[in-house]
């Protein structure tokens, strides 16, 4: 179970796959996460990104992110997502998602 002082809300939006680019549907639903730094070499390796660029975040079994939904972790709910979810995987008791940060110029839909 996870400890629920650890745990914030955070948004999971679903992609907008009609646009492009990094934009997602306006619609998400909020859930109780706890997002931490994915550490040590992991990110480095993996997805070719600095660890400070990545979160790993763990929710409820109620959650369900899925790879390319957006995650509005570090920015207003209603605001474009400032991390992707790039992997997902259910557990027993949780859900487990590894997030890649959206530098701020390349978030929203492609022109």
């Amino acid at each position: 179970m996870l400890c629920r002082r650890w745990q914030r809300e955070v948004v999971i939006r679903p992609p907008d796959l009609g646009r492009g680019g990094n934009a997602f549907l306006p619609e998400g639903r909020a859930v109780a996460a706890c997002v931490q730094p994915l550490r040590g070499a992991l990110a480095r390796r993996m997805y070719g990104q600095e660890p400070e660029q990545m979160r790993l975040m763990l929710c409820g079994l109620c959650a369900s992110p899925a790879a390319g939904d957006g995650v509005c972790v570090d920015v207003a709910p209603d605001a474009d997502p400032d991390f992707r979810v790039v992997w997902a995987a259910r557990w027993p008791g949780h859900w487990e998602a590894h997030l890649s940060w959206i530098p701020p110029a390349e978030r929203g839909p492609d022109a």
